[in-house]
């Protein structure tokens, strides 16, 4: 949080608007969230494990890391813990609240092909061969 308030006013004292440096502030950290939640992706889809609520000290991407995952997504890798949820307890609690909420007009199959399991939204016919 701290660095990310650093940048914002380093930002907005090199365009010299003091008045941006919360709304530089808040861009940032929507940006910091949006790549940890990719590389959070990146692990789900490895077959690792994720935590389902994250503390500060959990956070895999640093904010000097983050122009990384534009160009070079894969020098940046996910801790390995093994605790938190996988792909396939993340597909289980989605079609709980689903099936929960009354929505049944969703078709979903689960296939496995190589790991991890990958999920497809189909309407009718199967795509699992």
């Amino acid at each position: 949080m701290a660095e990310a308030e650093a940048l914002a006013v380093t930002i907005s004292a090199l365009l010299l608007m003091p008045e941006a440096v919360e709304a530089l502030k808040q861009m940032i950290l929507v940006a910091w969230a949006g790549g940890e939640s990719v590389m959070d992706l990146r692990c789900l889809l490895d077959g690792r494990k994720v935590p389902l609520v994250k503390s500060a000290d959990k956070w895999v991407v640093s904010l000097s890391q983050l122009p990384l995952l534009l160009t070079d997504g894969g020098s940046v890798r996910g801790n390995d813990s093994g605790e938190g949820v996988g792909y396939s307890d993340y597909i289980r609690m989605f079609l709980f609240f689903e099936i929960g909420a009354g929505n049944y007009n969703a078709d979903f199959r689960l296939c496995r092909r190589g790991t991890p399991f990958q999920t497809y939204f189909v309407s009718g016919r199967s795509m699992c061969d």
